[in-house]
């Protein structure tokens, strides 16, 4: 089996009453104490949940519900859920049915981003609770509490601040729910977002990494300040207590179905298999300063490096906070890393 890669996690938000069971710190402070790292217990894939025993002795089912943020594997991991989605069923995992349109106007999602319609519906500024939707997803989680059936649910659509999270606390109130946040070093996930994003960008990757700031001169991207996985992290605390941390690594998909999930047929299954990663996109063919310059749309300045850096240290010292036990922030390896990318820096 491979180690496990769960972390509870302890979320600081200042402002909130630390004494306050049901605030992020709260609920966090909570679980720093009541949980340890679970770190590489090599047999505990092996354990096999049992949904009959724990629904006659009591015990409600599970429910791992993975928010992603985007550009952290998801695309990798829902492509194995849905394609194991037999197997993982005879380890106690069940998965939603195919959903309807989610919100008018966004595209029907199917296959492995069936639950992105749920996350479109929750997106909605009032979600209707008699849309065909909500209906027909609150009927098949009644069904699975019933049954006392495992549930999980995928979807990267989860992380946007939009999302009334509120209607699923309550729909999933009867399992007991783990949160699985995905964590990527912030300055790797902003330039994967900027290569997806690029497209559809009339400006430079500056004017990208600009937008949202309030600051002159300044570097404050929207999108990090949305979807990376500090502030998701904070928003799914004020709902949930227990949340985990998945880091991308080339086997994200075995760590969630073989760590979090711990079913055991899917995990062996996976193990004498590789996985391919989706929807990656192939390294580029330049090589040279002045074309990864012309591809950047102009050198980025000193300035963006030194934000770009300084983001990334204090985002990992925030989440070795959030771990049990903290961790420590290996700086020098973060600027190695940083100096790796291949991102053009002006001279000066």
């Amino acid at each position: 089996g491979r180690p496990f890669a769960a972390l509870a996690l302890i979320i600081a938000v200042p402002e909130v009453p630390a004494t306050d069971a049901h605030s992020p710190v709260g609920a966090a402070h909570q679980l720093g104490h009541e949980r340890e790292l679970q770190g590489g217990d090599q047999n505990a894939a092996n354990v096999q949940l049992d949904p009959k025993r724990d629904l006659r002795e009591g015990r409600r089912p599970h429910c791992i519900l993975h928010v992603g943020p985007h550009k952290t594997g998801t695309t990798t991991l829902q492509t194995v859920l849905a394609g194991r989605a037999g197997m993982l069923q005879r380890d106690g995992w069940h998965q939603p049915p195919p959903l309807p349109l989610g919100r008018p106007g966004m595209p029907h999602q199917s296959g492995a981003k069936n639950v992105a319609n749920l996350a479109y519906y929750l997106q909605q500024p009032s979600p209707d609770p008699s849309q065909q939707i909500w209906q027909k997803f609150e009927s098949w989680i009644n069904a699975r509490v019933r049954s006392g059936d495992n549930i999980v649910l995928s979807s990267e659509e989860f992380d946007l601040p939009s999302v009334d999270i509120a209607p699923l606390a309550r729909v999933l109130a009867p399992f007991r729910t783990t949160v699985v946040v995905a964590h990527r070093l912030f300055f790797d996930w902003i330039f994967s977002m900027w290569r997806q994003m690029k497209h559809g960008w009339k400006g430079t990757l500056l004017t990208w990494l600009q937008a949202g700031s309030h600051h002159q001169e300044g570097i404050e991207n929207h999108w990090a300040n949305l979807i990376y996985t500090n502030p998701v992290v904070r928003r799914y605390a004020w709902h949930f207590e227990d949340i985990r941390m998945l880091d991308l690594t080339p086997t994200v998909a075995e760590t969630f179905i073989c760590s979090h999930l711990r079913a055991p047929l899917t995990c062996a299954s996976l193990n004498e298999t590789s996985t391919t990663a989706a929807n990656v996109r192939q390294s580029s063919t330049i090589q040279t300063r002045d074309e990864v310059c012309a591809a950047q749309g102009g050198c980025l300045g000193q300035n963006v490096r030194t934000w770009l850096l300084e983001q990334t240290i204090r985002d990992e010292r925030e989440v070795s906070l959030m771990l049990r036990p903290p961790s420590s922030v290996n700086e020098t390896a973060l600027s190695l890393q940083f100096g790796a990318l291949g991102v053009c820096f002006c001279d000066s």
